[in-house]
């Protein structure tokens, strides 16, 4: 019902400008969680492509392109309603339906493909296997192919939105005069430092080795100090000598009175 009411509130300033001074106002946004929960078809993709002419900017969130299907029970209407929203960013998604659509909206582009044959005849003739060299061959008897090809393929393939690291999106925005090529972006959470980029915060964390230093590892000096504990507590120690004059042992004093006292003969 609130949804509805706000709807109406912004749709309302558009019939206002045109009776009077022509301005809607001060922009407003409608940002909404979860938004397959409280979604309603064609109300929804109605307000969408008029909401942009009454300064109204709205961002929903959802997390998989399923739960759209499930409650609007029909997979066009639920592209349709997706369609009115020009920019989308993609988190790491876990469900095939959902990277095959982001894969088909950020479409295709033509790569290279390179494929190469080879073929001996000759009983003289050899080929390294190990550098990809002919050692020796008669002259026709070994031959080489080189095929290129131009093949569509996505921009970015289905897995690449399933394997996305934490605080990483493939973002298609649109600035308001063209589409964008979709790029990766590198997302900060507010707490964090905003002095420190992701590489050296999440990513490090994430396990991006060849992004930067590695990250200082707080576990391993502890396992040495227990470590090196146990040995000295485990190794055994030396006898101490006993004192001069103790009863296990004579002193020197003694031994030399007795050598004293000897009988001779």
């Amino acid at each position: 019902m609130t949804k509805l009411n706000f709807f109406d509130a912004v749709l309302n300033r558009l019939a206002r400008a045109e009776h009077g001074s022509g301005d809607v106002g001060r922009g407003v946004f409608f940002v909404a969680d979860e938004y397959d929960g409280y979604t309603t078809q064609p109300g929804d993709g109605d307000f969408f492509s008029k909401c942009r002419e009454a300064k109204c900017s709205a961002v929903i969130a959802t997390q998989t392109y399923e739960s759209f299907v499930a409650k609007l029970r029909n997979e066009h209407v639920a592209a349709q309603l997706l369609a009115n929203l020009r920019t989308k960013i993609w988190l790491c998604a876990e469900d095939n339906f959902t990277a095959r659509q982001a894969a088909d909206l950020c479409g295709e582009i033509e790569r290279k493909k390179v494929s190469r044959s080879r073929n001996e005849n000759s009983r003289r003739s050899a080929f390294s296997f190990l550098d990809g060299d002919v050692i020796a061959a008669d002259p026709g008897s070994v031959g080489e192919g080189i095929t290129v090809s131009l093949r569509r393929e996505h921009l970015f393939m289905p897995r690449a939105f399933t394997s996305l690291k934490v605080n990483q999106a493939i973002v298609k925005a649109f600035d308001g005069v063209r589409v964008l090529e979709p790029w990766v972006v590198y997302l900060k959470p507010m707490h964090e430092n905003p002095e420190q980029s992701w590489f050296e915060t999440t990513g490090r964390i994430a396990g991006d080795v060849g992004s930067g230093p590695p990250a200082r590892s707080y576990v391993r000096p502890t396992i040495s100090r227990i470590l090196e504990r146990a040995v000295s507590y485990r190794r055994p120690r030396g006898r101490r000598r006993p004192a001069a004059g103790s009863p296990g042992q004579p002193s020197s004093e003694q031994t030399k009175h007795s050598d004293q006292r000897s009988p001779q003969g």
